[in-house]
């Protein structure tokens, strides 16, 4: 499907409330069950893949002094109840990176101006910048740099790249800090952030209004073949471009249809007359 077919399929539905974001969840939906890409048959097992990751996992722990049991084992290898391609597997996301929490600063500490550091709060997730710094001490690692992945721990739960300055990771917030570089962060965080909407329709997620990071790294997510990962990355960013110019184009629209229906008010308003009014209810 090329660009322009894809977008004047879009022009049809434009008018109809929320479409915007199905379609990006509709999207979403596709990608994570391996229906958004064709198949291709020459990938290797993602099942080698997950194996190559866990040894990557394994140095990277050892590497780092971690405490945490040191196996490639059933704890990373999951099982998934909806069918996924033959050449995809399962994992559970501690598998892939750890979820690190962030610090609870001192509020006090907070301050509306260029002093100090930004520090990111839940708010600020999907943001290029945050709406405070923070004037005080901190420690190296809770510093989150342009690119990383975050994950929103209450609210909606949202998980999303950051696009600021380098700034410092608040509670309630948690950074995904990848174990390996054969995977394709932006798929995982599609799968993620997927999987996580599933998981709120689930006593386990309703009974609580925030995640913790043990719920994050034992979510099951689906892992693709690298080369697939890719491929369906790159589609993802051509189609969801598509769908912000349709945001556009519906802003445009819905900017046009205020200012008109505003003229056939003041007209009515200056002259009610039966013309004018047929004129306010068909601007």
């Amino acid at each position: 499907m090329t660009l322009d077919t894809f977008f004047n399929s879009f022009d049809l539905i434009s008018d109809i409330p929320n479409a915007v974001s199905q379609i990006r969840e509709l999207l979403r939906r596709l990608a994570v069950q391996g229906r958004l890409v064709p198949q291709d048959p020459s990938d290797q097992s993602a099942t080698y893949l997950a194996e190559a990751i866990g040894r990557d996992r394994l140095n990277h722990l050892k590497l780092n002094g971690a405490t945490r049991k040191l196996s490639i084992d059933t704890f990373s290898i999951a099982t998934h109840a909806s069918p996924l391609p033959s050449t995809w597997t399962t994992v559970r996301l501690g598998h892939l990176c750890r979820a690190q929490a962030g610090f609870a600063f001192n509020s006090a500490a907070f301050v509306q101006s260029e002093s100090g550091i930004p520090i990111i709060r839940i708010r600020d997730i999907t943001s290029s910048r945050t709406q405070v710094n923070y004037v005080g001490e901190y420690r190296e690692e809770f510093l989150v740099n342009e690119g990383d992945y975050l994950v929103g721990m209450d609210g909606n739960f949202t998980v999303a790249r950051w696009l600021g300055p380098p700034a410092i990771l608040n509670q309630r917030v948690t950074r995904l800090q990848w174990y390996s570089k054969q995977l394709e962060p932006a798929f995982i965080a599609v799968a993620l952030q997927y999987r996580i909407a599933e998981l709120q329709g689930t006593k386990a997620y309703t009974t609580v209004d925030h995640l913790s990071t043990k719920q994050i790294e034992n979510a099951e997510v689906p892992l693709p073949p690298l080369a697939e990962q890719r491929r369906i990355v790159a589609k993802l960013d051509e189609v969801m471009a598509l769908c912000d110019r349709l945001e556009e184009q519906q802003w445009e629209w819905e900017a046009q249809h205020a200012a008109l229906s505003r003229a056939a008010l003041d007209r009515f308003t200056e002259a009610p007359t039966p013309e004018n009014l047929q004129f306010l209810f068909h601007p």
